[in-house]
């Protein structure tokens, strides 16, 4: 679930991130360095220098990193930038065919330049090898430039016109290059993000991320790992250039998604595990992407789930796609036989068309995102995507003012998205076979499509997944509610955390939620907030923001509630109060729907029994017997693929 909560599939894609609010940065000026180093550079590895090694005609391109703001413009320090290295190979001039300074995607004080070198000198013949090269530059407060090839992390492929207003990441696919990835194979090799988005896109801040994922390194780490590094380094990215994103993580301010052969359902990587060299380690994240691997299979019902409210291009091959095979010299090409590397059906998410549009691309699998020119119908077609989610993300509606932000962070004491992938992280992974009878069971469709009885609630004894049921339904109640204004509003309950035990809490995360899915009920809130501070805790703090809650919900016609777990809300008088109010909202003419959980607990089935429909699970206990035995199943055939079994265990 987590990978899913991340957002990130480690293939290619782009995601789009942005702003509602403008960055504070200025264009890249470095700060008093000369126009030549006034002494001779020495490298930190070595004094020697030796002629320049040639490089073929593709330009080989270097991250240079380290290059300190300061008062001159960028034509200055592209001057500067190709002296330098000049001075360090030698004053050999004639090696550079062009220099792209950008700002840093971490550090505000220096600034980076994308070098490209028609030959190589010999002083970075070690970047090849994916080594690094730190030089010091002499008689500049010491401070060091620092060059690499391998682009890991994120690098910004031009400086924007104006403060930017929006993220672009272009992520690559497991053993790529986050900058050759994107480039064309022919000449000129024109990376199409770094050389054509800047005309059509000025004020975007393009990035391509670059990951650890190589499959010929000696690393152990999984998508999950992968998962967490670009989420953490995203962060780091965002956080110095806003001054308040009020759309709130990367996750809430992402507004569409770009695929390119993308292997959702898995693909064949046989060509890939057949090659590398470390099989103990490179093979372990490459099964989690074959067709035969359990991971997907976990993970895509979670992602389709979370990307519902974005819009998805997903751009797929319709040409056969040459094996992968490894060199003598260690080096991989795809010079084998030629086969379907990934099929349609798996490069696809198969979302209604409002949601998902569907591009078919005549490339194989390692040329689709390689765009020869600006003129070609695939560029042409992402650029159309681009453009449309990025003035759809500037044309929403209702957009929250800072005061408003600022009451629901007071308001705020636990996200229950999180809160459901915490807990479904700490489980077993959910299975459909498990809850599919419930969403067949004649009560709960009474529930959802009548009005008659508006409240629901769903009893059982403890271990009989009560709450993998309550995260299941609101799963599928969010993809399924008719129309575009209903949307649905949820609390998981705990009793061992003080901020998910009591009646307050439920309502103010109940609030908070519906007011994060519908902003225009944000001000609602803010209004009652602002006559009366009181309105969060106190002796009516229980009837105060369930009147709130009402207030919101009639605007919201339609709105579905879930609350999970109440027998582990402290009982005593907030609970009772609770459950008296929303019985009483379920026999009013409100249009909401109540779908409640809870133990078999006889104070609370007491408070409930007037107003609403009880769904026992004890008397369900044949779908839970084929639930249980689907759940045992699944782990069997795990536990055989992980060790090898040709055959099922015998018991």
């Amino acid at each position: 679930m987590e990978t899913s909560v991340l957002l990130l599939t480690i293939l290619s894609g782009i995601l789009i991130a942005c702003f509602v609010v403008y960055h504070g940065r200025n264009e890249p000026r470095p700060r008093g360095v000369p126009t030549v180093p006034t002494t001779t550079p020495v490298t930190a590895a070595s004094t020697t220098e030796t002629p320049v090694t040639a490089v073929p005609n593709k330009p080989f391109v270097v991250r240079v990193s380290g290059i300190p703001l300061g008062d001159g413009d960028a034509s200055w320090v592209r001057s500067w930038v190709k002296d330098t290295i000049a001075k360090f190979s030698n004053n050999e001039s004639d090696c550079i065919s062009d220099i792209t300074v950008v700002p840093s995607c971490t550090d505000t004080d220096n600034l980076v330049a994308l070098v490209d070198f028609k030959v190589l000198p010999d002083f970075l013949s070690s970047l090849k090898k994916g080594h690094r090269v730190v030089r010091n530059v002499l008689g500049q407060d010491g401070y060091c430039l620092d060059f690499d090839a391998k682009f890991d992390g994120f690098t910004q492929m031009y400086s924007t016109t104006t403060k930017p207003t929006a993220d672009i990441v272009f992520i690559s696919g497991i053993g790529s290059h986050a900058y050759g990835s994107w480039a064309s194979k022919l000449d000129p090799w024109l990376m199409w993000p770094r050389h054509f988005l800047p005309k059509h896109l000025p004020t975007a801040r393009v990035m391509a991320y670059g990951h650890r994922a190589d499959i010929r390194g000696t690393g152990f780490g999984d998508l999950l790992d992968y998962s967490r590094n670009f989420s953490d380094a995203l962060k780091q990215a965002r956080k110095g250039f806003l001054v308040k994103d009020q759309n709130g993580p990367a996750l809430k301010a992402t507004c569409g998604i770009l695929f390119f052969a993308v292997p959702h359902r898995g693909m064949d990587v046989e060509d890939m595990i057949a090659a590398i060299k470390y099989r103990n380690t490179s093979e372990k994240r490459l099964g989690q992407i074959s067709k035969d691997g359990s991971y997907w299979r976990q993970e895509l019902d979670n992602f389709v789930d979370i990307i519902k409210n974005y819009k998805v291009a997903s751009f797929y091959e319709t040409a056969l796609t040459q094996r992968l095979v490894m060199k003598p010299d260690g080096s991989f090409a795809r010079d084998g036989e030629l086969t379907t590397a990934l099929d349609t059906r798996s490069a696809i998410l198969d979302l209604p068309i409002d949601m998902e549009t569907k591009h078919p691309v005549d490339a194989d699998h390692s040329a689709i995102v390689k765009f020869e020119t600006e003129n070609c119908q695939e560029f042409t077609q992402a650029l159309h995507c681009l453009k449309e989610y990025l003035a759809a993300s500037r044309n929403t509606p209702d957009k929250l003012d800072e005061l408003t932000i600022e009451c629901l962070n007071n308001l705020q004491v636990t996200d229950p998205e999180f809160d459901m992938a915490r807990i479904e992280h700490s489980k077993d992974p959910l299975l459909k076979e498990c809850y599919e009878w419930i969403l067949q069971d004649r009560l709960l469709q009474k529930w959802q499509d009548g009005d008659t009885y508006p409240l629901l609630c769903i009893n059982g004894d403890p271990g009989k997944g009560k709450t993998m049921l309550m995260i299941a339904l609101v799963r599928e109640l969010s993809m399924n509610l008719p129309g575009s204004s209903p949307t649905v509003t949820f609390f998981f309950c705990q009793s061992t955390d003080i901020r998910l035990n009591n009646a307050i809490a439920i309502l103010r995360g109940l609030i908070w939620k519906l007011a994060m899915n519908q902003p225009r009920l944000a001000r609602i809130f803010h209004e009652k907030y602002n006559s009366d501070k009181s309105l969060l805790d106190g002796p009516n703090a229980v009837f105060a923001l369930f009147s709130t809650l009402k207030l919101m919900l009639n605007e919201c016609p339609g709105t579905t509630i879930l609350i999970d777990a109440l027998d582990e809300c402290d009982s005593g008088q907030g609970r009772n109060q609770l459950l008296d109010l929303i019985t009483k909202d379920a026999s009013s003419s409100s249009k909401s729907k109540w779908l409640l959980s809870s133990r078999n607990n006889q104070d609370i089935k007491q408070l409930l029994k007037a107003e609403s429909q009880m769904l026992s699970l004890e008397l369900n206990d044949e779908h839970i017997s084929q639930a249980v035995n689907a759940f045992i199943q699944q782990k069997t055939s795990e536990l055989a693929t992980k060790k090898g079994y040709n055959q099922k265990p015998r018991k």
